[in-house]
């Protein structure tokens, strides 16, 4: 009985996800009375209220470990790959320091920072999630300029040792914030690596098929933007700046929106932010394969990363509505498999495309993140109606 009560407690967050607007209060005392009920029955240490300081320490300490990726045991894999790519001297070994060893230990960490954060909240959920996701666009404005200003001094290798020292910093900082809200759960042996059957939840599974789009080419800009900039004639500095400008708005891009979707729906506002992707690449970047305008360029860096920085703030908080708290790590886990596909195989089809046009013009790049980002959010619509009509409201 008593652990019957403490469940549906801690059930409660979930509950609050689905409540209309005007239920909101009810739903909080209701699960208020249900946390103390289940303190006195079993005498064990309640679950911490949702946000309070050791909430908003969660998002500082996951805010600096998205600063250095992009778990103690992720950090040091993050920090021993940088180490090994400064000594790498064949390309297969910065493969598999870099592309490996890196890869799977910012993936631990963005996904358990994220994760940690959603636990923590429920009603603001968009914002503090949001607000954790500065700390990449922080380190996607300092890196770019960081690196090429060390490699002039110290060289590659040297540089890349003072990324790692920095990089460990951070990370044992943010590792010492981060801290799951729910109670520690025993290793299950029997706990699927990847569950198929979320995907028969409909808004789960056309939600995450939409956001693979998206991802898909999403990072085109972000890889291609600087040499596409040399070629219309921009200086090397203030080509290598343009990666630094798109992620320094993408900065308030993942604050402001996440704080209105918390008001109109995470996912209204993350199918508005994919479809303004998608737009943002067709009408003020393409036109300037054809056309050359530096100010032209500028501005789409300003727009591109506002709202791409949006959509992938608010990749976490829709997941996390499309079930239950104790099942975000699952979810989100999940859907990251999916969406590391995306991010694994659309900057080699868009180089690809690229090198089939002799690397002179762009819109073949362009035209793939445009399509992609178009079908993405035709779909991330298709989740948001689903979730609509299954809940009763328009604020999803």
């Amino acid at each position: 009985m008593a652990e019957n009560t403490l469940e549906k407690a801690k059930s409660k967050d979930w509950d609050r996800d689905t409540d209309l607007p005007g239920d909101s209060m009810a739903s909080q005392s209701t699960e208020e009375a249900a946390n103390e009920t289940a303190t006195k029955e079993t005498g064990e240490q309640n679950i911490p209220p949702e946000e309070g300081l050791k909430g908003w320490l969660c998002v500082l300490g996951a805010s600096l470990t998205l600063f250095s990726s992009f778990g103690f045991l992720n950090a040091v894999l993050c920090v021993f790959a940088l180490c090994m790519t400064s000594l790498a001297t064949e390309y297969y070994q910065i493969f598999l320091a870099q592309g490996v060893a890196f890869g799977i230990g910012a993936g631990g960490v963005f996904t358990s920072s994220f994760v940690c954060v959603g636990q923590w909240f429920v009603k603001r959920r968009g914002l503090a999630v949001g607000i954790a996701s500065v700390g990449s666009s922080v380190g996607g404005v300092i890196f770019p300029l960081f690196l090429d200003q060390v490699i002039g001094e110290v060289g590659f290798y040297g540089a890349i040792r003072y990324t790692a020292l920095l990089d460990g910093i951070v990370l044992a900082a943010g590792c010492c914030l981060v801290r799951s809200r729910l109670p520690k759960k025993s290793w299950d042996k029997k706990a699927k690596w990847f569950d198929v059957t979320l995907f028969k939840h409909p808004e789960f599974a056309m939600f995450t098929i939409g956001s693979f789009f998206i991802m898909w080419g999403l990072w085109v800009p972000f890889d291609f933007i600087s040499s596409f900039a040399t070629s219309q004639g921009f200086s090397y500095e203030l080509a290598l700046a343009l990666i630094s400008i798109i992620n320094a708005t993408s900065i308030p891009g993942r604050v402001l929106p996440p704080y209105l979707s918390d008001k109109l729906g995470h996912f209204n506002v993350v199918t508005a932010s994919g479809f303004l992707t998608s737009l943002s690449i067709l009408c003020l970047w393409l036109p300037f394969d054809f056309h050359i305008s530096h100010a032209g360029i500028i501005v789409f860096c300003l727009v591109y990363g506002f709202v791409s920085g949006a959509f992938v703030a608010l990749l976490m908080p829709c997941v996390a509505k499309t079930g239950p708290i104790e099942t975000i790590g699952m979810r989100f886990g999940n859907f990251q498999m999916v969406i590391g596909i995306a991010c694994l195989t659309g900057l080699p089809i868009s180089g690809a495309i690229l090198a089939k046009q002799g690397e002179t013009v762009y819109w073949g790049a362009q035209s793939f993140a445009i399509l992609s980002a178009m079908v993405g959010a035709i779909l991330t619509a298709g989740a948001t109606v689903i979730m609509g009509r299954a809940k009763g409201t328009w604020k999803v």
